[in-house]
């Protein structure tokens, strides 16, 4: 799950660009992403982006081109991304598109399929 991206529910600290050894669960914790492409990436479901019962604001962000691979139908099948249980906010500038089979799977509010 989450090809590109996997957010759940622990918070993790990334100093100088390497996981710090600290983290611990944090229902509160939010992911930011910012100006960025997330594009061409793969996974069983959440090709793009799967969220797991956490919080992610995408301001300026696109998620394109992503596929999920799922065939079994267990799950909701997103490629772009999967939200579970969880609060995906995208801003005016953001942009989840040409996700394969589906961009949101309908887990996300203002995202079309």
């Amino acid at each position: 799950f989450g090809g590109g991206i996997y957010n759940g529910e622990w918070l993790i600290k990334i100093e100088d660009g390497f996981l710090a050894r600290d983290h611990d669960k944090d229902d509160n914790a939010t992911l930011t992403i910012r100006d960025t492409d997330i594009k061409g990436n793969t996974a069983l479901n959440g090709g793009g982006i799967f969220n797991n019962k956490a919080k992610i604001t995408l301001t300026k962000t696109h998620v394109t081109k992503n596929t999920a691979t799922d065939s079994s139908k267990l799950h909701r099948v997103a490629g772009g991304v999967l939200n579970n249980e969880g609060r995906v906010k995208l801003d005016d500038k953001s942009l989840i598109s040409n996700n394969d089979p589906t961009n949101c799977a309908n887990t996300v509010e203002d995202c079309f399929n």
